[in-house]
This record gives C-alpha cells, sequence and structure tokens, in this order.
C-alpha cells in the first residue's frame, strides 16, 4: 500500500515529523486505503512532533471540545491538522499512536480505532465511510476457513 499522490501527504513528509510520536487517524486512513477521498488529514500528534507542529503553525482551540490544534497548509492543497488530544469519548493517545500501522512510512491510527471514532461522531459522512468500509473488509479481509477435524 502507498500513500495518495496528493499535496497533503506530500506536506506530510515535508514536515518530517517524528513517526514515534504521531499517527494520521481520521479520514486519512479510508484515504491511503482508497476507500474514499479526503480533503485533509488529520494528525494525533504527542511529545517532539506536537512541539513541532506548535513552531510550525497557530495554536487553534476546536469551538465544541476547547481542545488545542495547529492548522497547516502549504499553498498546494495541503491541509493538515494536527492535534494532541481526540475527541469525542476518551482515548488514550499515547495507545493510538504506539499502536499505529506504519504504510509508506508513515503512522496511521489502526482502521479499528476508526471505526470506533467514526461510530461515536455518528455524523452523516461518518455514517457513510461505515458502509464503505464494511463495503472495503468483506474484500479485503482474509476468509476464515473452519480447520478440518480428523
Amino acid at each position: 500500500m502507498h500513500l495518495p499522490r496528493h499535496p497533503a501527504f506530500a506536506a506530510l513528509r515535508k514536515y518530517n515529523f517524528p513517526p514515534k510520536d504521531f499517527a494520521v487517524f481520521g479520514s486519512g486512513q479510508l484515504w491511503v486505503r482508497g476507500i474514499r477521498k479526503a480533503h485533509d488529514l488529520d494528525i494525533l500528534a504527542r511529545g517532539a512532533a506536537w512541539q513541532k507542529a506548535l513552531k510550525l503553525g497557530e495554536k487553534k482551540l476546536m469551538i465544541d471540545s476547547g481542545h488545542e490544534y495547529v492548522r497547516l497548509t502549504d499553498g498546494n492543497n495541503g491541509v493538515i491538522e494536527i492535534f494532541n488530544k481526540w475527541v469525542p469519548g476518551e482515548w488514550n493517545e499515547n495507545e493510538l499512536i504506539d499502536s499505529a500501522e506504519m504504510i509508506d512510512g508513515v503512522p496511521f491510527v489502526p482502521l479499528e480505532k476508526v471505526i470506533i471514532w467514526k461510530r461515536r461522531m455518528n455524523r452523516e459522512k461518518d455514517r457513510i465511510d461505515l458502509k464503505l468500509i464494511s463495503a472495503y473488509l468483506k474484500i479485503h479481509q482474509p476468509v476464515r476457513r473452519p480447520g478440518r477435524s480428523g
């Protein structure tokens, strides 16, 4: 699996965040798997990656939760939003980053966690995404065959 050729992914590589301190979350997992395109990348960051984000852009507050984030744009429609907390619900951000799946050298929060998050969000677009993910998994998950007795 390879990263899509899009300015957002090119920008992410350009920023060179330390891979052990961030992971792509949100619809980025869907985008990289070809389930659907997204218009930006949502990043969960900690430690050195979060500190680097703060130096690269202006810290903002999410209206609904009051959590901090940084929005980076590169002029080529590469939009990256970097968060140090993930909402809604209670998440262990360290666990999300530590369990990341490496895809083409970039860490992604596991698809199973994205499914949980989209169920919690329960927006119309999330319900559509969940149907798309379900269809994807029917095709891409290995078939489990019962063991032979004998």
